[in-house]
């Protein structure tokens, strides 16, 4: 099985000094970070493609799992 996961990604930008230095502040940075943000697979069950799937002696033949919870964050940093 082949699969695609996009498992964190951040992105940021600091403001240029001659921005900040109008309002006192030395340093600004925005930035979005995301975690889980997408899957590509062909699998039509919930199935962690990470985890092994060696049958149990429950029965069970596949390693089902949750689903990974998506996490989006914002935030600001800023120097005074």
């Amino acid at each position: 099985m082949s699969y695609m996961r996009l498992k964190n990604l951040t992105i940021g930008y600091t403001l240029p000094a001659s921005l900040t230095s109008i309002v006192n502040i030395d340093n600004l940075r925005v930035y979005a970070s995301g975690e889980n943000l997408f899957e590509l697979d062909n699998v039509n069950v919930p199935l962690d493609p990470e985890t092994d799937y060696t049958p149990t002696n429950t029965g069970s033949s596949f390693g089902r799992v949750y689903p990974f919870q998506r996490v989006i964050s914002v935030g600001l940093e800023m120097q005074f």
